[in-house]
């Protein structure tokens, strides 16, 4: 209160090291701001080692700044634990992370209950996470009228999944106006879908959306304007194209650049050899 930070970091890191939970996980992630994360273990592994509930007197909100501290740690159980801890009192922002483990370990039906609490939906990504987790789990109808709640809220990332949707059931019409709304948003791998289906029908249309997911930073969009760049007899364009997708980290773009350097060398030592004679 009296301006003094440094006093203030002290008083808890004592508060802490005297066995204080909520201390702990304050100034553990204080630490770990200051990049002082092997200070910071040993109070985050007490919070760890805490019960975070009682540690916390039933806040929420407290008990989801001690489940961030443990996820400094790096261990997942413990992690999980106690961000459904602080879901089950009352958390959305945990029971958000608790959706969000739960897609990436490919659990969709065990994210359903955490998206459908109170609030949840609401956050940002929560509609998003929400349209995956019902898509994930079969419940198409579901998904599409998140993923559009969601788009018509500003979320281009819904509009592209719905897209994705439309595309899967064989309706290119409606995937291409959501896949548009989405590039219009920003989204560059509806900029690359919108790409990749007009590439044979239309191929300057093609283009200008692989060009502007490649301006979009979109990893294979360069390969896909190398295809187009040599079906146009555009040699030099098709290589400055690859050269950007290897650069990207597009391994098909990295593997034909060295096929044409090797038969670069190959066509270079057959005009040697023919010099030589």
């Amino acid at each position: 209160e009296r301006g003094d930070e440094d006093a203030a970091w002290s008083w808890l890191g004592r508060a802490a090291a005297a066995g204080d939970t909520h201390a702990a996980a304050t100034y553990g992630l204080w630490l770990i701001g200051e990049g002082r994360k092997q200070e910071a273990r040993p109070f985050l592994e007490q919070v760890a080692r805490a019960d975070i509930e009682r540690a916390a007197d039933g806040n929420p909100e407290v008990m989801n700044a001690m489940a961030e501290a443990i996820m400094e740690l790096g261990d997942r159980v413990a992690t999980i634990r106690a961000f459904e801890t602080a879901g089950r009192n009352g958390s959305v922002d945990a029971s958000l992370m608790v959706a969000r483990y739960m897609l990436a370990a490919d659990r969709p039906a065990d994210a359903l209950p955490w998206l459908t609490r109170p609030g949840v939906k609401e956050l940002p990504d929560g509609g998003l996470l929400l349209g995956m987790a019902q898509a994930g789990a079969g419940q198409l109808d579901q998904a599409k009228k998140t993923y559009a709640g969601a788009a018509k809220a500003g979320d281009p990332r819904a509009a592209h999944k719905l897209g994705v949707l439309y595309y899967r059931e064989r309706d290119v019409q409606r995937s291409i106006a959501w896949y548009e709304r989405a590039a219009d948003g920003g989204e560059a791998s509806a900029m690359y879908n919108l790409g990749l289906i007009f590439r044979d029908s239309d191929p300057a249309l093609a283009e200008r959306w692989l060009r502007k997911a490649a301006e979009h930073g979109h990893e294979k969009a360069p390969y896909e304007m190398a295809v187009l760049a040599e079906r146009a007899g555009q040699g030099a364009s098709m290589r400055a194209w690859l050269q950007k997708g290897a650069a990207a980290g597009d391994e098909r773009a990295a593997e034909v650049l060295a096929k044409l350097a090797r038969k670069d060398g190959g066509r270079q030592r057959r005009g040697l050899r023919r010099r030589g004679k």
